[in-house]
């Protein structure tokens, strides 16, 4: 599958995905329910994995926990858990210190509608290219950087609102 069609995708699932769960609809278990979700049938997997992987990637640019960590779940009904384990350049060790939060983020975040506005502002802003060439990009980006780089990055969004809410 071409990335711009990937790119068209992922704004699709994004969607389906807002109204799915704005709707109180349980997780999504397989990336074959998520494929049906937009309207394809057949074994779309490994597609699908670029797709939500996009989506995830623009929640990080968001400063958003990841939305289809938690929501798209492997066909037993589990967290991918390695999706932070391995890395496309070789930072996992990097990534390695905020699993717990990530995962923690994203099972106990409340979704509302601006969220999903900031997520598809982010997805749209993403170049078409596929989504593992925009985590390559990131995590060289890390590599230069370091953590301090993830910290401020990560979830940036939800210490602005509470630090909003402390202020209020």
């Amino acid at each position: 599958m071409n990335s711009s069609l990937e790119a068209e995708r992922a704004t699709e699932l994004l969607a389906a995905l807002r109204k799915h769960i704005l709707s109180e609809g349980g997780l999504v278990i397989g990336y074959i329910a998520a494929a049906e979700m937009i309207g394809l049938d057949g074994d779309y997997c490994r597609h699908l994995g670029q797709v939500v992987s996009r989506i995830d990637r623009a929640c990080f640019d968001a400063g958003l926990p990841m939305l289809t960590l938690h929501w798209v779940r492997s066909p037993d009904g589990n967290i991918n858990g390695e999706a932070f384990n391995g890395s496309v350049t070789g930072v996992s060790k990097l990534w390695g210190s905020f699993n717990q939060e990530i995962l923690d983020k994203a099972a106990n975040f409340q979704w509302s509608a601006t969220d999903f506005d900031l997520v598809q502002s982010s997805l749209d802003k993403l170049p078409k290219v596929g989504a593992k060439t925009l985590w390559t990009a990131l995590e060289t980006k890390i590599t230069q950087k370091g953590t301090p780089f993830i910290r401020h990055n990560l979830h940036r969004r939800l210490r602005q609102v509470d630090a909003q809410t402390r202020t209020s």
